[in-house]
């Protein structure tokens, strides 16, 4: 038997066959762009996450400290270094007071976590200062954590990438010990 040929159905199925393909090439490109959106957004997170709790290991190291006897401590946070928060604008609210040599930065153990090649990243600092109240002893403990891929300016140590996070805790110690103790993260810090 012949094959009997219709006119205009020759080359048919190849048309249908491309149109095909080039459907399935765009749906599969958007999936990828998709889930590469995710995972940027995946490690986001967890740079935030990393800077967070290299803050609260700076904060925990600056109240511990700050528990000592003043000859024990660090430095930075001895009774005679910390400043006297000043009415319209704190220590902590001072870009410049997050200048290198004004701060302290926990050793090693207390901060440092397995994090993505390179090591744990650049050092989290805390600043203490003290409220002039007269008959309490109130201190306020500002701490800055950064992650891994943190990247700043070196003069003023401004965030030009990756990320930052800042915590505060307002401290009453009396006798010694912490009477009462406030946590908070600053949403608006001296540096961004």
């Amino acid at each position: 038997m012949k094959d009997v040929q219709r006119p205009g159905q020759q080359g048919f199925s190849l048309v249908m066959v491309l149109i095909l393909l080039g459907a399935l090439a765009l749906a599969s490109s958007q999936a990828l762009r998709a889930s590469s959106g995710t995972e940027k957004v995946g490690m986001s997170w967890r740079m935030q996450g990393m800077a967070l709790q290299s803050a609260e290991a700076a904060l925990r190291y600056c109240e511990a400290q700050l528990l000592l006897p003043d000859a024990e401590r660090v430095p930075a946070l001895r009774e005679a270094a910390l400043p006297v928060a000043a009415a319209p604008a704190p220590a902590w609210a001072q870009a410049a007071r997050w200048a290198p040599g004004n701060l302290s930065s926990p050793p090693a153990s207390w901060w440092a976590a397995p994090a993505l090649a390179g090591g744990p990243g650049p050092v989290p600092l805390c600043l203490a200062e003290k409220q002039p109240l007269e008959s309490v002893h109130l201190l306020v403990v500002t701490a800055r954590g950064l992650s891994p891929d943190w990247r700043g300016e070196a003069s003023t140590g401004a965030t030009l990438g990756g990320s930052a996070a800042w915590l505060q805790s307002i401290l009453l110690i009396h006798e010694g010990a912490v009477r009462n103790r406030v946590q908070r993260r600053l949403v608006v810090p001296p540096l961004r």
